[in-house]
């Protein structure tokens, strides 16, 4: 199956200071919901201090195949602004804002192989969409954990 094209756009939300050493890993942060992605950012947060990493964040923003992927149907500022509020961690965050048609393909692109991957999900007894998301990162190949969120 052939992954469709994407634009791929990067936002920091903190620059690294010179006397921070360089991170050697990279902890990807799904966002589902700006609430759930508080909570997963909050633990990659902690993970990456442990682990002298990054974390990336990953929003797919799916744009119908009537429109080109370079024109959204929404102006790119509403997803910025709601980025930056929510993507308040002490370590260095990127964010990437990924124009494309299928969230798993552009994850399927983003994501490296045996990636560390932070979802924030909900305790619930029904399998929710993060919870069905974490499965399919799992058979992929990818490190998978919950961050709980209040």
């Amino acid at each position: 199956m052939a992954t469709s094209p994407a634009q791929l756009i990067e936002l920091t939300t903190r620059r690294r200071l010179r006397h921070e050493p360089e991170a050697s890993a990279e902890i990807f942060v799904v966002f589902t919901s700006p609430r759930l992605t508080t909570a997963a950012l909050k633990k990659a947060g902690v993970l990456a201090g442990r682990l002298r990493a990054h974390a990336l964040m990953l929003l797919a923003r799916i744009v119908p195949y009537p429109l080109a992927l370079v024109t959204p149907p929404a102006a790119l500022s509403f997803d910025e602004g709601r980025i930056r509020s929510i993507a308040g961690c002490p370590v260095e965050t990127r964010v990437l804002l990924c124009l494309c048609r299928d969230e798993w393909d552009m994850l399927t692109m983003a994501l490296t192989s045996n990636s560390i991957v932070v979802i924030g999900r909900r305790k619930r007894w029904w399998p929710t969409r993060e919870a069905r998301l974490a499965r399919r990162l799992r058979h992929a190949g990818h490190f998978v954990i919950f961050a709980e969120a209040e």
